[in-house]
């Protein structure tokens, strides 16, 4: 092969820079969906809580709650940081929209059980 002809090729070939210019749109979009799957479809059975009785759902709802506030503090903690965003979604955002479903779900099954929630309680006081 003569130095001409190696030259050319060289020339011709696109350089780093042209090729990642063509991929880094791509990594990005993939790397954004990745990171929003875990919001959009936090699997949690619907019938996990079947068993539990009302004192029960109670308890786990007040525990949820505790972990929820926890979450969204830790969440809002990172973000004040350095590169905490990313921290905090990568860390943090699966647990909570996680314990969100879970409050969902218990929700849903005390409803069903006619267990006595807030949105359920009746005012003691009367009406004259």
């Amino acid at each position: 092969m003569t130095e001409g002809a190696a030259q050319n090729r060289r020339k011709n070939a696109p350089s780093l820079a042209r090729r990642l210019r063509w991929y880094m749109p791509f990594l990005c979009m993939t790397a954004a969906a990745c990171s929003s799957v875990s919001e959009i479809t936090p699997l949690v059975d619907s019938g996990k809580y079947q068993y539990h009785n009302c004192e029960q759902l109670s308890g786990l709802r007040k525990a949820m709650i505790a972990k929820r506030d926890d979450l969204k503090g830790l969440i809002n903690k990172a973000e004040q940081g350095t590169a905490g965003a990313l921290v905090g979604a990568v860390v943090y955002r699966s647990d909570y929209a996680q314990t969100l479903e879970e409050l969902t779900v218990i929700d849903a099954t005390a409803r069903t059980k006619d267990c006595l929630t807030t949105a359920s309680w009746r005012s003691n006081a009367e009406i004259h």
